[in-house]
C-alpha cells in the first residue's frame, strides 16, 4: 500500500514525550535473513525481520530519559533523503559494554526501540545499516557511555513503525563477566 493523501489531525497527547522501555534491541545486519519490506509512503510494517538460524541480537540497558530517536533530512530540493539516528546513555561501565563497542565499531546494525505506550520503531536496514559512535564519560558528573547510531547514507525512507515479532536476543552477561 502506497501513500494515501489524507488530512492530518493533532496526535492524541499532542507532543508529549513517549516513555521508552529500558532496553534497546540491536541486530547485526550480517545475521539478518529477511529485512522488512518498505512500501514508499506507508511507514508501518509488520515485518518480518528474521535472523539466520541460530543468530540472536542483543539488548542494551539504557537510561530511559536519555533515549532520543529520529532522523535527519538532507539533500537538494529534488533529492531529499532521510538518515536514521538513535542515541542513548548506558549507565555505568561494564566489560560487556566495552566488548560490544570494540566488536561492533565497524559493524552495521538494525535497531528496534520499544515504547511503553507508543509505537515500536525500526531504525536502519540491511542495505543501509546504522553505525556506532561511543563517547564514555568518567567524571565527577557520573560514569556513563553515550552511544549514537547513525546511518552513514540517507535514503528515501523514514524509520518504520514495526508491529512484527522482535527477533530473539542473547541472554544477559553474568555479573562477573559483564560488570566491574
Amino acid at each position: 500500500m502506497s501513500y494515501t493523501q489524507v488530512s492530518i489531525p493533532k496526535t492524541p497527547g499532542g507532543g508529549a514525550a513517549v516513555a521508552k522501555k529500558d532496553r534497546i534491541s540491536i541486530f547485526d545486519v550480517d545475521t539478518v535473513a529477511t529485512d522488512v519490506t518498505r512500501d514508499f509512503g506507508n511507514t508501518t510494517t509488520a515485518g518480518p525481520l528474521t535472523l539466520d538460524t541460530g543468530a540472536k541480537g542483543i539488548t542494551i540497558q539504557v537510561s530511559r530519559a536519555s533515549v532520543a530517536c529520529g532522523y535527519e533530512q538532507s539533500g537538494d530540493v529534488d533529492a531529499k533523503v532521510f538518515a536514521d539516528k538513535v542515541e542513548f546513555d548506558y549507565p555505568g561501565d561494564s566489560v560487556a559494554l566495552n566488548n560490544f563497542i570494540e566488536a561492533y565499531a565497524n559493524k552495521g546494525v538494525i535497531i528496534i526501540v520499544e515504547s511503553c505506550d507508543g509505537p515500536t520503531k525500526l531504525y536502519g536496514r540491511k542495505c543501509n545499516p546504522m553505525f556506532l559512535q561511543a563517547e564514555p564519560t568518567d567524571s565527577k558528573d557520573g560514569l556513563r557511555t553515550h552511544l549514537t547510531f547513525n546511518q552513514e547514507m540517507g535514503d528515501a525512507f523514514v524509520p518504520r513503525v514495526y508491529t512484527g515479532a522482535i527477533p530473539e536476543v542473547a541472554a544477559d552477561a553474568s555479573v562477573s563477566a559483564g560488570a566491574e
